[in-house]
């Protein structure tokens, strides 16, 4: 079993969320620890909640196995993906649905301004966040506006939405309408 390379642990609905390197070094966003995200929207894996859901076997390579650095232990990690399916089919009323997909937002956006902050160039943070934008859609393009701001604000600041924050202000992911 693989060893996770472990870029931030958040709370989501008062819960530690961690999330991981994405397991291939391409332009992914980072992946999440989908049994501490189970836990998190309300659900209890002691009482055979799935952990890994029936759509997974059509696409196996968006979760698997490694080894958290931070306990040693084994751990199922997921793409962004398994995320946004989990978000859109959670039912109303869930407390995941009141707060917790505005938290998971957020520290994702912190996870991927960890994972980027290190590329010098603003420019290659905004491809690398195009291209991550591309494969976590399924390949559907990046909306034209939204492409155009991220852009923009790249070259007016030298920073994306997704730069990690200076510990004074709002959480990455917050700091902008396009987000």
């Amino acid at each position: 079993m693989d060893r996770a390379t472990l870029l931030h642990v958040a709370m989501v609905n008062s819960h530690p969320v961690r999330f991981y390197k994405a397991p291939r070094d391409d332009s992914q966003y980072p992946w999440h620890d989908h049994e501490a995200l189970l836990v998190a929207g309300g659900f209890n894996l002691n009482n055979g909640a799935q952990v890994i859901p029936d759509s997974i076997w059509k696409e196996p390579h968006l979760i698997m196995r490694v080894i958290c650095p931070a306990t040693g232990r084994p751990v199922a990690i997921a793409d962004n993906r398994l995320a946004r399916e989990f978000f859109n089919s959670a039912p109303l009323g869930m407390p995941l649905i009141s707060r917790g997909f505005g938290e998971y937002r957020d520290a994702l956006a912190e996870a991927v301004g960890l994972l980027i902050g290190a590329m010098r160039d603003p420019e290659d943070r905004s491809v690398w966040l195009s291209n991550a934008w591309l494969r976590d859609q399924g390949e559907q393009p990046m909306p034209p506006t939204m492409e155009t701001e991220l852009r923009k604000m790249t070259r007016a600041t030298g920073r994306t939405l997704f730069d990690p924050g200076d510990g004074n202000g709002l959480p990455a992911g917050t700091r902008s309408a396009i987000h």
